[in-house]
């Protein structure tokens, strides 16, 4: 089943699926040792070449996946944010990875925030997961701005990790 794309945008981003064009952009997020270092390091750039492609299998299998973060100033990427098909479970994990340049500025929460959105008011979920690797204080403090609430440490994708939750609330009914 193939769903048509959301319009996501905050202020200063446009959430969009990734394209071809995407490959260099998501390859040097994936290249920044910084970036990538609560996920077990940097990833090779054919990493990012099959990503591109899964990322719009898994969008037109299920209407969700992890989005382009395109910068409306510039019309660079700059990150990717969405949602996933948390490890080994049924559950849908909210994602996010910024570039390094653009730290401490808000991104992942405001980026992140309309895909909460969208995955209560368009996909209808009931509650979304978050993770992050247990020593990873930026993206705790970015899901708990968002609302999320630590459950338990756990064990996903070969990592103990922070699991952190948020129900859907009524404010994304009607």
């Amino acid at each position: 089943m193939s769903h048509p794309a959301p319009t996501l945008e905050t202020p200063r981003f446009q959430l969009r699926l990734f394209q071809e064009s995407d490959v260099d952009a998501l390859a040097a997020l994936y290249a920044d040792p910084e970036v990538m270092r609560y996920m077990k390091g940097p990833r090779p750039r054919e990493l990012a070449e099959k990503q591109v492609h899964t990322f719009a299998e898994q969008f037109d299998k299920t209407g969700y996946t992890q989005f382009a973060v395109e910068s409306k100033a510039t019309g660079e990427v700059v990150g990717r944010v969405g949602l996933w098909p948390l490890d080994q479970t049924d559950e849908v994990e909210l994602g996010y990875i910024v570039a390094r340049s653009l730290w401490g500025q808000g991104v992942a929460t405001e980026t992140a925030a309309v895909c909460v959105e969208d995955g209560f008011r368009r996909l209808g979920l009931s509650f979304l997961a978050a993770i992050c690797d247990l020593e990873h204080k930026a993206s705790a403090r970015v899901m708990q701005k968002l609302g999320f609430r630590f459950v338990r440490q756990a064990r996903f994708y070969d990592t103990d990790v922070l699991y952190y939750r948020l129900d859907r609330g009524p404010q994304y009914d009607g």
